[in-house]
């Protein structure tokens, strides 16, 4: 039985069944009589699937998130003597310099 698509089994790439869908699909089932004759009804999907980072304050904490600045941490991950350090570094100052940036590094 074909549920959704062109009938030779080109199925669209809009046309799966997530968490904003407000109805769950309609899939075959067999009677209790037997194989025959096959009988369509709705059937439950799980729960949908909830982001650690969603805003869901009842269980008493929140998520912070991922991204925490630090001045220090950035210098050390991204500036100019790290850059310096390494062969790959001087390229990117080196492009940069070329490129006619007024900021070499962080």
């Amino acid at each position: 039985m074909l549920l959704h698509g062109d009938g030779d089994g080109n199925v669209g790439h809009r046309r799966h069944w997530g968490q904003n869908d407000l109805e769950a699909p309609i899939v075959p089932v067999a009677s209790a009589g037997g194989p025959l004759p096959i009988l369509c009804q709705r059937v439950s999907l799980p729960a949908p699937y909830r982001s650690p980072h969603s805003q869901d304050h009842s269980q008493g904490f929140a998520m912070t998130r991922t991204y925490q600045p630090s001045k220090i941490r950035r210098a050390r991950t991204h500036g100019f003597l790290v850059r310096m350090k390494t062969r790959g570094g001087r390229a990117v100052i080196n492009a940069r310099r070329a490129k006619g940036r007024k900021r070499l590094a962080v």
